[in-house]
Order: structure tokens, then C-alpha cells, then sequence
């Protein structure tokens, strides 16, 4: 924008390494998150002291499972579970 502020936007994709076929044995990993947004920016404040600002974002995913047990699918059964994710970020820079 200027020389004394910088802006950043990003936006990541990634495959959920947890799948409807699989998620029965991940209950505890909340890796599946897809897509994710990021807003940013940076100021100078004087000639040694910088201020960041981030904000993450990922918007909900959910998947679905019937329940595991040794025997196999738990018939009539469903494990499903959703995730998001908000985040904010502030930081200082100071330069010596």
C-alpha cells in the first residue's frame, strides 16, 4: 500500500487426510480442514518499531462415519464431527 504499511491476503487448499472412510479412527485429529483464508497486515511505526496484525479463517468441514468396532461398521451407528477455525494474530518488531 505505502512505505509505511503492507497488506497480505492468502487463501490455502488441502486435501482432508481424514476421510467418510476413515474417520471412525480419527476421533481425536481435527485435520480436516479444507480451505483457509488470511488477511494481514504490517505497519511501521517509526524507524525501528514495526506492528503486525493477522486473521485466519477456516470455514466448516465435516465427516461422517458409522462407528467402528472390531467386528466391523456398528450398523445404524454415525461419528461425525465438524470443525472451524478463527484466529488473530498481533505481534511487535523491534529493530536495534
Amino acid at each position: 500500500m505505502s512505505e509505511m504499511m503492507a497488506l497480505r491476503l492468502s487463501y490455502a487448499f488441502s486435501e482432508s487426510p481424514i476421510t467418510d472412510d476413515n474417520a471412525a479412527f480419527n476421533v481425536g485429529s481435527p485435520l480436516i480442514l479444507q480451505h483457509s483464508l488470511n488477511v494481514g497486515a504490517t505497519m511501521r511505526l517509526g524507524p525501528s518499531l514495526v506492528t503486525h496484525l493477522a486473521y485466519y479463517y477456516a470455514p466448516q468441514n465435516e465427516v461422517n462415519s458409522p462407528f467402528a468396532s472390531p467386528a466391523g461398521p456398528v450398523p445404524g451407528s454415525n461419528l461425525s464431527y465438524r470443525v472451524s477455525a478463527h484466529a488473530i494474530s498481533v505481534g511487535m518488531t523491534a529493530s536495534f
